[in-house]
């Protein structure tokens, strides 16, 4: 997968540049890109197409995917501090994240709710 690696490097990259240009541009950059493996996992999009499209889309709930962030890493630390963080501060926190970008993209959404599921049984 060197596409998976080429996108964590230049999120790394990109985040660390912001981090020592201007702390609140890292910041910024840290959360717009929270997405951008997900999409290019799930949609096959090309490692700056991922990134693009991560911004894009987190810039207009910036505040509140930031809001869970912490939220989220503020209990991963916490449950780590009580030596329960691999047990279960590390997959809630993947779990939380991996929530975050299905509400924001709507990864597995079905267009049609009315629509029954092929081979479901009715009244069962």
């Amino acid at each position: 997968m060197p596409t998976l690696v080429l996108i964590s490097i230049m999120t790394t990259v990109l985040t660390y540049a912001g981090l020592l240009l201007l702390i609140l541009l890292g910041i910024y950059l840290t959360v717009a890109y929270a997405c951008a493996v997900p999409l290019m996992l799930d949609k096959g999009l090309s490692h700056w197409e991922s990134l693009e499209a991560s911004r894009k889309a987190v810039n207009h709930r910036w505040f509140s995917v930031f809001g869970t962030a912490i939220v989220v890493y503020l209990l991963g630390i916490l449950l780590t501090i009580t030596l329960m963080g691999m047990i279960w501060g590390v997959p809630m926190m993947l779990l939380a994240y991996g929530y975050l970008c299905r509400m924001i993209f709507g990864y597995g959404t079905n267009e049609s709710v009315d629509q029954p599921v092929p081979g479901d049984v009715e009244g069962a």
